[in-house]
């Protein structure tokens, strides 16, 4: 059943963005114009693809009997990704997005998908009622880090697939198959969409898309780590997503720094400072890399207490490096000059402007041929 579950997913995701990108995005006015310095493309894209992968998701959850376990998913999930939509299209304020993304997490609690506990060194912490607002600063927190790294072509698509492996292992190693088959399910339908999404992008997951997989993936590690039947240290489901998580907590600190909003927007993301010195491709590939590395450094911390331990000490260094390597390297490279993804922006924007150029041109020299037959015939 799991095989077929995936196949249909696989399916689904990928032939329902061909009708997203070419016809119901571009005519509903989906679409992400490259309006401002941080925009990797200099053409408009199609947004949410995301849908593509939400549907796909759901329907093969539904169709194959693990609609139980997924509801929660499914419904916070159809939540998130109405707010995206609305974002996608109309920009709306970033107050609205949190209301929504917390609603979204108010909403598992009745599903009794919390934060039951904290486990360090299989010391247990009960949260008790705390539990509730635990939860709901969970999936905010975890949701706005997928959101916020989702800036190169494939990028958010391939760590969601990454951490959705890494998730669903967790899960089969400690007994929970159901959850383990629906982060199956969500890999492979966010496999379909990668090929779509992938350099050079035909489609963009958008907010609909980068904040549905941050909002299913906080759900489903709720589901497998704080539970109250399991003694998970806890930082190992952090460590599973480091990546996004390290880039949005560096980005709040560079930005409360520099006495910048949070919510401002600015260029110094990880991914824009590997594009300082690599192509898009080659960023993300590193960034794949690197989550993989995060996932290992997780399951490492699940061996017991000498493994929880090792886990602390790689993860401690895999921090210090990123603190050394973006946010001094990071800082001082910031202006120094543009990157190999800008560098390819300007050159293809300057080649239209030159074909702009080259057709006035010619059109001004048509003119006054046409202005001279004019005056010989007079």
């Amino acid at each position: 059943m799991l095989l077929f579950a995936c196949i249909l997913a696989v399916v689904i995701s990928f032939a329902f963005t061909f009708p997203i990108r070419k016809y119901i995005a571009p005519k509903l006015g989906f679409m992400d114009h490259p309006k401002d310095g941080r925009r990797m493309h200099t053409e408009a894209k199609p947004l949410i693809g995301g849908l593509s992968v939400y549907v796909a998701f759901s329907v093969s959850s539904l169709v194959f009997g693990y609609g139980e376990t997924a509801l929660p998913f499914i419904l916070g999930g159809g939540l998130i990704v109405l707010c995206g939509m609305a974002d996608d299209r109309f920009s709306i304020k970033p107050i609205y997005k949190l209301i929504c993304q917390a609603l979204a997490g108010v909403l598992l609690c009745f599903f009794d998908v919390t934060v039951e506990h904290l486990c360090v060194f299989n010391t247990v912490i009960d949260l008790g009622i705390l539990k509730y607002p635990m939860t709901v600063l969970w999936v905010v927190a975890v949701t706005n880090a997928f959101n916020l790294i989702d800036g190169l072509d494939g990028l958010c698509t391939g760590l969601s697939i990454i951490s959705s492996g890494g998730v669903g292992l967790l899960a089969l190693a400690n007994g929970h198959s159901e959850v383990f088959v629906c982060a199956m399910i969500l890999m492979c339908a966010a496999l379909g969409f990668l090929v779509h999404n992938v350099y050079p992008a035909r489609i963009f997951l958008g907010d609909t898309g980068a904040m549905f997989f941050g909002f299913v993936l906080a759900a489903m590690s709720m589901e497998v780590t704080y539970v109250s039947d399991t003694k998970i240290p806890s930082i190992v489901v952090i460590t599973l997503i480091g990546l996004p998580v390290f880039d949005t907590t560096y980005a709040i600190i560079r930005r409360i720094c520099r006495k910048k909003h949070i919510m401002e927007g600015d260029k110094e993301h990880i991914h824009h400072v590997l594009c300082r010195s690599h192509s898009q491709p080659v960023t993300v590939a590193l960034m794949y890399l690197a989550a993989v590395v995060c996932v290992g450094i997780s399951l490492i911390m699940t061996g017991g207490t000498s493994g929880e331990a090792i886990g602390y000490v790689l993860a401690a260094a895999a921090v210090a490096y990123g603190i050394y390597r973006f946010g001094v390297l990071g800082k001082c490279a910031a202006g120094d000059g543009e990157s190999d993804c800008d560098a390819a922006a300007a050159d293809a924007e300057a080649e239209t402007e030159e074909r702009a150029d080259e057709g006035k041109a010619g059109q001004a020299k048509s003119d006054a041929v046409n202005d001279a037959k004019a005056d010989v015939e007079n």
